[in-house]
């Protein structure tokens, strides 16, 4: 199958952006007078979890059994929720996020190569638009040929991510083989694998102990000119940059996650 385009998960395998969550959630808590601190040990055990509501319940049982038993912990998460998102808009808006290395260099050179490229991302669209005009300088219909933003709500996460894919390669009108997922963590590289689209992964922060069991390719991230990517697993092409043609070959590459 020819390739003919990429699909980027904009958190945190396009830009490094889950530390930005964990900074929003603590500074809601404080806003709220609730004397909680998420570390980034404790906010990468969270994360274990499906939903927002889950990881709050689980870290009021965990960490604070009588707070947990004495308030209406939907309530409290709706209201923590609605002020971390404002810290959280308010640091996409200064430009705090930072792109992964490599993620410029190539959504540039797969659009001189003529190929398609996707964008999801869990959130709203105005931070989607910010985040990408202050990465890219260009807004989002002239940086991705297609996107799709989701909120969970009332969906688990898993679910609404499948979606969002799923409206995605219909936006992008190509089959899924012939396009190449860039993803960060297993739940989102699962996801994609699932629907048929070959992943290349670059764990994150908070992933960095992901099996990728289902990823053709995992490297530390894409690579920079003055800074070649590792290899951390499945193909190693001798390169010191993830290109079109490094796309080129994962999708020519069969399917070894079954084996």
């Amino acid at each position: 199958m020819d390739l003919t385009g990429l699909v980027f998960n904009i958190e945190d395998a396009f830009a490094d952006m889950a530390d930005l969550h964990r900074q929003a959630y603590n500074h809601a808590f404080e806003d709220l007078g609730l004397n909680w601190i998420w570390t980034r040990a404790m906010y990468a055990g969270v994360l274990d979890l499906p939903d927002g509501p889950g990881r709050i319940m689980d870290f009021m049982l965990r960490r604070h059994p009588d707070f947990a038993t004495a308030f209406d912990v939907g309530g409290l998460y709706e209201t923590i929720y609605r002020i971390k998102q404002q810290h959280f808009s308010r640091s996409i808006a200064a430009g705090r996020a930072t792109p992964r290395p490599g993620v410029l260099r190539l959504l540039e050179e797969s659009d001189r190569a003529g190929l398609k490229s996707g964008a999801i991302m869990q959130g709203t669209e105005s931070d989607f638009d910010q985040l990408i005009r202050k990465l890219t300088g260009r807004p989002p219909e002239k940086a991705f040929t297609a996107w799709h933003v989701f909120e969970a709500g009332g969906l688990h996460m898993r679910e609404g991510a499948r979606n969002a894919r799923v409206d995605l390669l219909a936006r992008l009108g190509e089959q899924a083989g012939s396009l190449v997922a860039i993803e960060d963590s297993d739940r989102s590289a699962d996801v994609s694998v699932e629907l048929g689209m070959p992943v290349l992964a670059t764990p994150g922060i908070y992933s960095s102990s992901d099996k990728f069991g289902t990823s053709r390719m995992v490297l530390s991230d894409l690579g920079q000119r003055d800074a070649p990517y590792r290899v951390i697993r499945g193909l190693d092409l001798k390169a010191p940059l993830v290109g079109v043609d490094t796309l080129r070959t994962i999708v020519g590459v069969p399917d070894q996650s079954s084996g």
